[in-house]
C-alpha cells in the first residue's frame, strides 16, 4: 500500500505553457476550439494564457480576448492566467479573469539576472498586485519555478525555498505551485521536499508542475502524491475486492494483470504438456526472489525470500506450500489466485532442523492422489532434502525432468504479457533518462544506485532484480559488477556504466544498460562500445525462429574474435519474463530453438585493453530477426560539467 491523496485536481496548462514558445502563432479561434475540447475532456482547472507584454510573448497576445469569449460560458470550470506585475492584474480585471498566478524563480542567479532582485525581493513586490487583485475580486496564487534545481545553481537548498514560501505568506498568498520548469527534479527529492512543505507550511494549498525533460515526470508525480495524506490504495488485483468492499472510497490508480483468463491459459498449457509426457504431476520449488517464475507464473504469488513449493497435478487445482506458522490446510487469502490448497510450514532452507519438512508434505500429497510419474521443474532450484524426501516418501516413483517443456511454454509471451512488457520497458527508459540528472562529481556510486532503486518503486516496478552502477577514471569503462558495494566516488572525467534490470508492473523483468561520461569518453571506450552495439545488432538479426541459443552464441563469438576481442565466457543474452534470466540462453550449451513471440535481452559485454563496454536492450523475436523494443538511444552519453 502507498499513501496517496484521496483526490487529485489536474490543471491543464497546454494553452499557456505548451504554446508560449511555439514559433507559429495559433489563432484565437483555434485556441478557443482547443479550450472547449479540454473542458469536454473534464479538466476542472485550465490555465488559459498569460498577461505578459505581447512583444515578449507574442503567442499570449490574445489572452484578453480568450477570457472575454469565456465569460459565463463554463461556470463550473476555473480559468486562470499568469501575470508578471500590476499591469497584469489590471488586464485580468478588464477581461473578466478571476484567478491569476504570480511567479518567482528559486534560482537566485536566474532571478538576479532577469529582474535584478532576489527571489524574496520579487515576492515582496507582489504585495501591490495582491491588494489590487482583491479590490477586483480576483484570487491570487503563487509559483516557485525551479525549486528542484536549476541549470545555473544546481540543487537549491531547502532553506532558500522555505524563505520564498515565507515571503509569499507575508503578502497573503496561501496557494503555491512548485514548478519544475527546467525538469531537474527526481522522485526522492520531490518526495522529501513535498513531505517537508506539507509539514512546515500546513496552511498552504500546494500545486505541483512537472516537465518530462528526463522522462521522470510520472515518477515525480507519484512521489509527490505519496507525500500527501494517507489513503488506502489498491495497486494490484490482489486484494482489491476485499479492500473495495470495506472501503468504497478507495483510490484506484492501477490494477496490474494477469487476468484470471491469463492464469487459466498458462495452467492449461502446462497441464496439457504434462499429460502429453505422461506425467501425473509436477513439483517445483523457488529459492530466489529473482528466479521465482514457477509460482509467480501459475499462481500470481509475488516474490518471496522464503522457499515456495508447488505441486501441479496434471488435472485439477494447485497445491502451494510456503513458509509460515504451521497450518494444513491454511486459509487461502484473496491475494493468492489459482490455488486449490495452501499448506504452511516453518521451513527455512539453511536450517538443518527443517530438513525433510517439505519433502514429507509433498510425499503425503502425492501418495494420497496415487501419483507415480512425477515431473520436476528446474531441479537445480530445488533443495536436496526436498527431492530426496520425495524419492524416499513415494517408493517406486519415477522422477522426470520437465524443465524444457515448462520453459518453452513460458518463453513465448501472450498478448497480455506483451502489454506488461511494454509497461516494464517504458519504466526502464524513464529510469535511464534520470541518470544524467543523478551524475555529478562528488557523488558516491551507491547514491546514484539508491536514487534509481527509489525511483523504480514510484514507477510501480514490482521487484528490484539488479540495479548496478560502476565508474572508472579517465572516461573509461569498468564492469559494473566489479565493485558490488558501489562505494567509489564519482569524479569529473569519469566513465559510469549503469545497468537496470527490474521487474515492471505485473512482475515481468526487462534489462537496459548504458554508459555515461562526465566529460569526454576515452577513444578506446568509444571504439569498444561501437563493437558491442554492432555485435548486438548482428545477434539480433540472426535471432529468427528455429535458430538455437548455441547458434546465436556462435554468431557472437565469430563477430568479436574477428575484431581481436577474446570470448568473455558470459552469456551474450537470454530470455526474460517472471525470471530475471530464463530460457532460451545465448550460450554454447543452449539447444532450445527460438520461436516468434519470445522476449530476449541481448547484452554483449566486451573487454579489451582494460576497457569494458556493454550494449544491453530488450528484443522481440520475429520472422525476420529480433526487433529492438528499447527506445533509449544507443550511444555513450557525454555530459558536460
Amino acid at each position: 500500500m502507498m499513501n496517496l491523496p484521496s483526490e487529485i485536481t489536474i490543471c491543464e496548462v497546454g494553452l499557456r505553457d505548451g504554446l508560449q514558445n511555439e514559433k507559429t502563432i495559433v489563432s484565437t479561434e483555434d485556441k478557443l476550439s482547443l479550450l472547449r475540447d479540454l473542458v469536454d475532456a473534464g479538466f476542472p482547472v485550465i490555465e488559459v494564457g498569460s498577461f505578459m507584454h505581447p512583444k515578449k510573448v507574442p503567442q499570449m497576445a490574445d489572452t484578453d480576448d480568450l477570457f472575454k469569449a469565456l465569460v459565463n460560458e463554463f461556470p463550473g470550470v476555473e480559468f486562470r492566467a499568469l501575470i508578471p506585475n500590476l499591469r497584469g492584474v489590471q488586464r485580468a480585471a478588464d477581461c473578466g479573469c478571476k484567478k491569476v498566478k504570480l511567479n518567482v524563480s528559486a534560482s537566485r542567479e536566474h532571478n538576479l539576472k532577469n529582474l535584478n532582485m532576489t527571489p524574496e525581493e520579487s515576492v515582496a513586490g507582489f504585495a501591490d498586485c495582491v491588494k489590487a487583485a482583491a479590490e477586483h475580486g480576483i484570487e491570487v496564487s503563487g509559483s516557485i519555478s525551479m525549486p528542484f534545481g536549476s541549470p545555473w545553481d544546481g540543487r537549491i537548498p531547502q532553506s532558500e525555498i522555505d524563505s520564498i514560501i515565507d515571503a509569499y505568506l507575508d503578502v497573503g498568498i496561501t496557494e503555491i505551485s512548485l514548478s519544475d520548469t527546467s525538469g531537474m527534479g527526481v522522485p526522492n527529492q520531490v518526495y522529501e521536499m513535498c513531505s517537508h512543505v506539507h509539514t512546515k507550511f500546513p496552511t498552504v494549498s500546494w500545486w505541483l508542475h512537472f516537465h518530462n525533460t528526463r522522462g521522470v515526470a510520472m515518477a515525480n508525480i507519484m512521489a509527490a502524491m505519496e507525500a500527501g495524506k494517507d489513503v488506502i490504495l489498491d495497486i494490484e488485483i490482489q486484494g482489491a475486492i476485499q479492500v473495495c468492499s470495506k472501503r468504497p472510497d478507495t483510490v484506484r490508480i492501477f490494477i496490474a494483470p494477469p487476468s484470471w483468463a491469463e492464469l487459466e491459459r498458462r495452467l492449461s498449457a502446462v497441464q496439457a504438456a504434462m499429460r502429453d509426457k505422461g506425467l501425473d504431476c509436477c513439483i517445483a520449488q523457488t529459492q530466489s526472489t529473482i528466479f521465482d517464475s514457477i509460482t509467480r507464473y501459475l499462481t500470481d504469488s509475488a516474490a518471496n525470500p522464503y522457499s515456495t513449493t508447488l505441486l501441479i497435478p496434471a488435472q485439477g487445482g494447485l497445491v502451494l506450500i510456503n513458509h509460515g506458522v504451521e497450518m494444513d490446510p491454511a486459509p487461502i487469502p484473496p491475494t493468492l489466485r489459482n490455488v486449490e490448497k495452501l499448506i504452511r510450514k516453518p521451513y527455512c532452507q539453511p536450517f538443518g532442523c527443517t530438513d525433510g519438512m517439505i519433502g514429507a508434505v509433498l510425499s503425503r500429497e502425492i501418495r494420497s492422489r496415487g501419483f507415480r510419474r512425477i515431473g520436476v521443474i528446474l531441479r537445480q532450484l530445488m533443495s536436496a532434502d526436498t527431492l530426496e524426501g520425495v524419492r524416499e516418501g513415494v517408493p517406486g516413483c519415477e522422477l522426470v525432468d520437465f524443465t524444457a517443456e515448462f520453459s518453452r511454454i513460458k518463453a513465448v509471451k501472450s498478448p497480455e504479457e506483451w502489454a506488461l512488457i511494454d509497461r516494464c520497458l517504458r519504466a526502464h527508459e524513464q529510469l535511464m533518462a534520470m541518470v544524467p540528472a543523478l551524475l555529478r562529481p562528488g557523488r558516491m556510486e551507491y547514491e546514484v544506485l539508491a536514487d534509481l532503486e527509489h525511483a523504480s518503486r514510484y514507477l510501480c516496478c514490482d521487484w528490484l532484480g539488479n540495479v548496478a552502477v560502476g565508474s572508472a577514471p579517465g572516461g573509461g569503462g569498468v564492469p559494473f559488477h566489479q565493485n558490488p558495494a558501489a562505494n567509489r566516488r564519482i569524479e569529473r572525467g569519469d566513465g559510469v556504466t549503469v545497468m537496470i534490470e527490474v521487474s515492471g508492473p505485473g512482475g515481468i523483468y526487462g534489462e537496459l544498460a548504458r554508459t555515461f561520461c562526465l566529460g569526454e569518453p576515452a577513444p578506446a571506450l568509444l571504439e569498444l562500445y561501437e563493437t558491442a552495439r554492432d555485435v548486438q545488432h548482428a545477434v539480433a538479426a540472426a535471432a529468427r525462429p528455429g535458430v538455437t541459443g548455441r547458434e546465436l552464441n556462435e554468431v557472437f563469438d565469430d563477430f568479436v574474435t574477428a575484431r581481436g576481442i577474446a570470448k568473455n565466457g558470459r552469456f551474450a543474452g537470454h530470455g526474460q519474463g517472471y525470471d530475471m534470466m530464463e530460457a532460451p540462453v545465448i550460450c554454447p550449451q543452449e539447444e532450445m530453438a527460438l520461436e516468434e513471440g519470445m522476449f530476449l535481452a541481448i547484452h554483449p559485454e566486451l573487454m579489451r585493453d582494460g576497457q569494458f563496454s556493454i550494449c544491453c536492450d530488450n528484443f522481440r523475436v520475429a520472422a525476420g530477426g529480433a526487433e529492438r523494443l528499447t527506445r533509449t538511444e544507443q550511444r555513450i552519453f557525454a555530459l558536460e560539467f
